[in-house]
């Protein structure tokens, strides 16, 4: 009798531990499809001080969340990666469609003195090549005192066409950096947009 009582314990215990697995790959699955796992860089170190100011809150799509400098960066207050410039698709790296950068400052908070780069950084193995990955400046600027959505344009700087074969030398991260100088400033979101359109609902 002990023994059918232990046997079905641990069939209900595997029975459960394999619906945890599941339910976890799926929820890591979602999350990457919302915030893929590429660099996140807070050289504020913000998140420390502030445990609701993370960086990956600026890409999760949600305009409630948001990252607030709360300390002093270095050269820049974050270096965030954003996207592969291809995607694989039938044997073949195509090229993805991105049209713009959007950054959203926080609420009705305005985003104030914000500067920022954007770069293309070379998609190498740094595991084969033993270097770090160069970057390349695309666009630079700097928004003054703004409530409004910030929008970049991408289409002159991107790469322009499809690979037969993985080339980490044309085949890129987009990236951003940002800095609000001697001072606070407060992030929503930094969206890329490969379809024209916008979070912020009119």
């Amino acid at each position: 009798m002990i023994y059918h009582l232990i046997a079905s314990l641990i069939s209900i215990l595997i029975l459960v531990f394999n619906y945890w697995i599941i339910q976890n790959t799926e929820r890591k699955i979602n999350s990457y499809t919302k915030i893929p796992p590429f660099q996140k860089i807070d050289y504020t170190s913000s998140y420390k001080k502030n445990p609701a100011s993370s960086l990956k809150n600026l890409l999760d799509g949600d305009l409630a969340t948001s990252w607030t400098k709360e300390g002093e960066g270095m050269e820049w207050d974050f270096d965030l990666e954003l996207r592969l410039t291809h995607f694989y698709k039938q044997n073949r790296y195509i090229k993805r469609n991105l049209k713009e950068i959007h950054i959203y400052p926080c609420g009705d908070s305005p985003m104030k003195n914000f500067q920022y780069e954007v770069f293309l950084r070379e998609g190498i193995n740094v595991d084969k090549e033993l270097r770090m990955p160069d970057d390349r400046t695309i666009y630079a600027g700097e928004l003054g005192e703004t409530n409004d959505v910030s929008v970049i344009q991408l289409n002159d700087f991107l790469p322009t066409r499809d690979l037969e074969s993985y080339d980490g030398k044309q085949i890129f991260i987009l990236g951003i950096k940002g800095k609000f100088p001697g001072g606070t400033g407060c992030l929503a979101e930094i969206s890329v947009i490969e379809e024209l359109g916008s979070l912020r609902q009119n």
